[in-house]
């Protein structure tokens, strides 16, 4: 395992269901291929967790498809996390 990051809830909210979305048939493929390897990797692990986030599928412009994660209904429900930048 690489880390775990715990994400702190504004107090009184409810979090959303997350809207799912398609992957194109054009990029399924890479998208299972780049699935497979996170597990092969053990990048990902099964979880048990009643929320799940939509996988958003983007194209570069060198046409590479990045499998994202889409966090909007998380953040918008998240303490916001700040992390003081030393003057460099």
């Amino acid at each position: 395992m690489f880390g775990v990051y715990e994400t702190v809830l504004i107090p009184n909210t409810e979090r959303k269901k997350s809207h799912y979305f398609i992957v194109p048939i054009v990029y399924r493929r890479e998208v299972e291929r780049q699935a497979k390897e996170l597990i092969d990797l053990n990048f990902t692990e099964p979880s048990e967790s009643k929320i799940a986030h939509p996988i958003v599928s983007l194209t570069k412009c060198d046409s590479v498809v990045w499998m994202c994660i889409g966090f909007r209904t998380l953040n918008a429900v998240a303490k916001e996390t700040v992390f003081p930048v030393k003057d460099l």
